[in-house]
């Protein structure tokens, strides 16, 4: 017969899962969204080299990006590649 589940005092505690930031491209700007405030941000091209290093003052934020390619930006320690045009 079944029980119900019941994982007692033994359990391994619930983790509350990091919040994902979001990227748009409008031109040459880099729209960022949902940044925690303070968390690293790191913008570079694809052959490793920084284009861009601070943190995130507010959880909402913009980067001018001179020029187009491709790139890996970098929120604390989610990443994601963007391609600006």
């Amino acid at each position: 017969m079944w029980s119900r589940y019941n994982p007692g005092p033994n359990a391994l505690p619930v983790i509350a899962h990091a919040s994902k930031f979001s990227a748009a491209v409008k031109g040459r700007s880099l729209q960022i969204s949902g940044a925690k405030v303070g968390a690293n941000v790191g913008l570079f091209d694809l052959q490793g080299r920084v284009i861009y290093n601070g943190r995130a003052e507010k959880s909402d934020f913009s980067l001018n990006v001179v020029r187009s390619g491709s790139f890996l930006l970098r929120v604390g320690t989610q990443q994601k590649i963007v391609t600006i045009r």
